[in-house]
Formats: C-alpha cells, structure tokens, sequence
C-alpha cells in the first residue's frame, strides 16, 4: 500500500490548507507536511507498525488541523499584509518626490518668466 495515497493524509492536508489563499501556497504547504507524514510513516512500518497504524500515529503527531490551519492562515495574512502596507509606502514615496520635482521644475519656470518680463518690459 502506497503511503501517499492514503484518503486519511490527504483529507488532513485538505483541512490544514482549506484557508490559505493561493493554491500554490497551499499546495506547497501540503507538499512539505506530506513528505514529513510518509517519512513518518515509513519509519513506524520499518519498526513493525502496521500501514494503518503508523499513519494514525503520524498525523496524532502532526496535531490538531485547525491549529495548523489557523497557523498557516495567519502567517500567509501577515505576509500579505505587509506586502500591501509595502506597496502603499513606496507608491506614496514616489508620488511625493514626483510632486516636489513637479513644484520644483514650475517653480523655476515660473521664475524664469518673471526675469525675462521684468527684463522685456
């Protein structure tokens, strides 16, 4: 029997990623905790562990899924959120230093104009 394909670690997974917003993330989340079950798994079975057993004993140990889920969850907001709050800073920079160029280079015009009427007239 092929540990990875077990409906039992992969309805786990499935509870682990269900709030991670991209599927990417999540299948890269599933990826990584499956391998870490299987070898698990596989350890037990070298120890004499039935299949069945070694794969309740593997996700026992993984813990609780909706704290995983939770965990993962909160640590892909974070990044998201600073990825925007990120985005929002620099946009904002460079609007302020194209709108101190933008008085700056009007400004000098304006002035040159003022020389060259005060100069004509």
């Amino acid at each position: 029997m092929s540990v990875k394909n077990t409906s039992s670690i992969e309805n786990f997974l499935q509870s682990v990623c269900r709030f991670i917003s991209t599927e990417e993330k999540a299948k890269e989340i599933q990826d990584e905790l499956r391998d870490h079950i299987c070898s698990c798994v596989e350890d037990y079975v070298k120890n004499g562990v039935s299949t069945c057993d070694a794969t309740s004993i593997a996700l026992k140990q993984m813990g609780d899924p909706s704290a995983l889920s939770k965990l993962y969850k909160d640590k892909t907001s974070n990044f998201s959120r600073f990825l925007v709050i990120f985005s929002t800073v620099v946009v904002l920079l460079i609007s302020a230093i194209a709108g101190i160029g933008y008085i700056y280079i009007n400004s000098h015009n304006n002035l040159t104009l003022f020389y060259i009427y005060t100069i004509l007239s």
